[in-house]
């Protein structure tokens, strides 16, 4: 009796024993499994943030730029423009390059290192001036001259040194030389004939003005004549497209535009209805008149100008032009905004769409359905 007893005893304690093992094991492991859990779902939120600012924010290296994508870059330097694009199919373009101040060529010289990344050299195979304005050349020969930067081809306006005198305007003349002796940079005066395109990844710049005939000699002794050449330029890529217009004013430049749009025989003026618009002339009230709005009719506008300019850039009627077309909150200013960024790219449903960010967080969204 006594030997079942110590045995029913010792199935009690083994029984103790084993319930006590298993409340330790879950009290070891439970703890264990949450925190893997806890991890992984920090990873793939971490992964996916990682992923969400790559696509929409100016990247360190320009190989961040994600498959079919087009990506636009309205640098904020001050009073002046300098706009970069990151091409789908791997090229670079610079139109202006901001003003001889120091700050403005330090954003421009900045704006540089940042799309060159970890490159050896960054390559713009295409760099526009769009006329020779300080505020829109006065940057571009420190890009042009920099070691650890290659221009293929320029787009300049035709004008010498005896119609624009300025000594900005001479340097970046001399700066192109020496890149042409250095690489054999092409230079090309700007036309409606200087369109270029790459039918394969399906982007194309369409270069509306200037004609031949807006090179008139009485005109450039006014700053609206020297503005008057700026070209003003159509680019199409994933169905959206984007105007530029450097300084293009009411008087000259969208005359001839408008002049141009009417003896078009090939596209219908649905052609000429463009998503964005890069303001004229920083604002000023003598660009993007009423009958130039009513040809592009934009969904969204980016002006670059400098904040408490001496001319009141953007002028209150130019705005209230704008807001005829779009909604307030649809007009990007690089003097609010600082550096304006649209990426032109396909959405989750394979929808190409218009993404802007901007370094202090106004950004937009529109995609078309599919």
């Amino acid at each position: 009796m006594a030997e079942k007893k110590d045995d029913g005893t010792r199935k009690k304690i083994e029984k103790v024993v084993k319930t006590s093992k298993k409340v330790k094991v879950k009290k070891k492991y439970r703890p264990l499994k949450a925190f893997i859990t806890v991890v992984i779902c920090l990873a793939i939120l971490l992964g996916a943030l990682y992923v969400y600012r790559q696509r929409t924010q100016p990247g360190e290296d320009a190989s961040l730029l994600s498959d079919g994508e087009m990506r636009i870059h309205f640098v904020d330097v001050g009073q002046g423009d300098c706009i970069m694009i990151q091409l789908p199919d791997g090229k670079n373009m610079i139109i202006d390059g901001g003003d001889r101040g120091s700050d403005s060529v330090a954003a421009v010289n900045a704006y540089v290192d940042k799309l060159k990344g970890g490159q050896e050299k960054l390559v713009f195979d295409y760099l526009m001036l769009t006329h020779t304005d300080s505020d829109h050349v006065g940057g571009l020969d420190d890009v042009i001259l920099r070691d650890d930067v290659d221009v293929k081809k320029v787009f300049a306006p035709r004008l010498t040194t005896e119609q624009i005198t300025t000594g900005v305007y001479e340097d970046f003349l001399q700066a192109v030389e020496r890149e042409t002796a250095q690489i054999g940079t092409q230079v090309e005066y700007s036309t409606k004939d200087s369109d270029f395109e790459n039918l394969e990844v399906g982007y194309r710049f369409d270069f509306i003005t200037p004609t031949d005939d807006c090179y008139d000699e009485k005109i450039f002794g006014s700053a609206e004549g020297k503005n008057s050449v700026s070209p003003i330029i159509v680019m199409e890529f994933g169905g959206k497209k984007v105007l530029f217009t450097g300084d293009a004013n009411e008087k000259y430049s969208e005359k001839w535009f408008a002049e141009q749009v009417e003896a078009d025989s090939v596209h219908t003026p649905d052609y000429y209805d463009v998503d964005v618009l890069k303001v004229g002339h920083h604002g000023s009230e003598t660009s993007t008149g009423a009958e130039f709005l009513e040809i592009v009719r934009p969904e969204y506008a980016v002006i670059s100008y400098g904040e408490g300019n001496k001319y009141g850039h953007p002028r209150e009627e130019l705005l209230t032009r704008l807001r005829g077309y779009m909604a307030d909150s649809n007009i990007f200013r690089t003097a609010e905004d600082g550096t304006i960024v649209l990426s032109i790219r396909k959405d989750d449903n394979g929808a190409y769409g218009l993404f802007f960010t901007s370094e202090n967080g106004h950004t937009s969204t529109a995609v078309a359905a599919v």
